[in-house]
């Protein structure tokens, strides 16, 4: 889950959330907007200018979002003012005119594929993730899905995967990606499960046809079970298939237990390091 931040830290540039409830939704929006106001930053939403539905679940939460748009601090705009045929960069510089010290952006990535195309959307996000590392912009694309296991993934699922590599959000686990493999953090369970499924069949098919080794690190996995280990399994099975190793890295305590017990290493094709 997004928290709000402590002092010292620093936020995560471009997030991405998959979430399964509305509940799990608000948690977390209500997280990355009081983080934004409680920086003094510009808060803009993606919402059409009639929809104030996101208003009371925020107040629930502590968030008042009602005084923060009559103060100025919090916006909502709708899909073709959100991203403007000038390019996002247009509207970043438009927004920090304001003299805030920082702008936090949230979008839903379902409107935005629908308002976009997959290939608009494609290169707002590339643009965004340019815009993030350069300016004080935070981003945060959420998306409803159903990930657990054994589900038919949601169609705009892997647009949202491939668009958010170091910081994919879902139910009690958050999935990072770099050169080197995946990261996972938190809990891995049945919600959960078909999120990380779905990301390794993507690093498989897009980055790793090349490679010998796809790397998944568990060093700050705190909780896996017995079924959602055979998502690490399923994720890459024809990747294996095809001559891959699986190497699963820094597992601990009940996480390394149950990769054991299920003798999920007695293979030739998946490591437990």
């Amino acid at each position: 889950m997004i928290s709000l931040a402590q002092p010292g830290q620093e936020p995560e540039a471009h997030v991405g959330l998959v979430y399964s409830t509305d509940a799990a939704r608000d948690e977390c929006l209500a997280a990355f907007v009081g983080t934004g106001l409680q920086r003094g930053e510009q808060v803009v939403l993606m919402a059409e200018p009639d929809d104030h539905t996101w208003q009371a679940p925020l107040a629930l939460r502590g968030v008042d979002a009602a005084r923060a748009a009559r103060e100025g601090s919090l916006t909502t705009l709708d899909p073709p003012r959100f991203y403007p045929a000038r390019g996002q960069a247009a509207l970043i510089e438009r927004m920090l005119a304001t003299g805030r010290p920082g702008l936090r952006l949230a979008a839903d990535a379902e409107a935005a594929l629908g308002y976009l195309g997959a290939a608009g959307y494609r290169r707002v996000e590339q643009e965004m993730e340019h815009l993030c590392a350069v300016r004080p912009v935070t981003l945060l694309c959420q998306l409803q899905a159903d990930t657990t296991r054994e589900q038919a993934p949601a169609p705009p699922l892997p647009a949202i995967i491939d668009a958010h590599p170091h910081a994919l959000h879902g139910p009690c686990v958050t999935i990072g990606r770099d050169c080197h493999g995946v990261q996972l953090t938190g809990e891995l369970d049945l919600d959960g499960g078909g999120l990380v499924e779905a990301v390794l069949g993507r690093v498989a098919q897009d980055g790793a046809s090349a490679a010998k080794v796809i790397t998944v690190d568990l060093s700050e996995l705190d909780f896996m079970d017995v079924a959602e280990f055979r998502a690490l399994l399923a994720g890459t099975r024809q990747w294996r298939e095809r001559g891959g190793i699986l190497v699963l890295a820094g597992a601990h305590g009940l996480v390394r237990r149950v990769i054991e017990v299920i003798g999920g290493t007695n293979r030739g094709d998946v490591i437990l390091g």
